[in-house]
């Protein structure tokens, strides 16, 4: 397994961060979760990105924004290797 560290950033009552969540957990993927409607420091992180919407599935070398399935299976598969 990759060193690599997965993080994702959630909100609350938001449908697409659970089925992220949801498929992340089926791939048995290993994720850190910073949900930004809990702390306002997550959302700060992003926001220094230009992201302002959330799920946000990211690697050192990698943003993946809402819910794409094909390329969170893919970014998944690729650091499980």
């Amino acid at each position: 397994m990759s060193k690599e560290t997965l993080t994702v950033y959630i909100s609350e009552q938001c449908r697409d961060c659970d089925r992220v969540t949801d498929l992340l957990n089926q791939l048995g993927a290993s994720y850190q979760e910073k949900n930004i409607s809990e702390n306002r420091t997550y959302l700060k992180e992003l926001q220094a990105l230009s992201i302002f919407a959330t799920p946000v599935v990211m690697t050192e070398d990698r943003t993946i924004l809402g819910y794409q399935e094909s390329k969170i299976k893919n970014l998944v598969d690729r650091m499980s290797r």
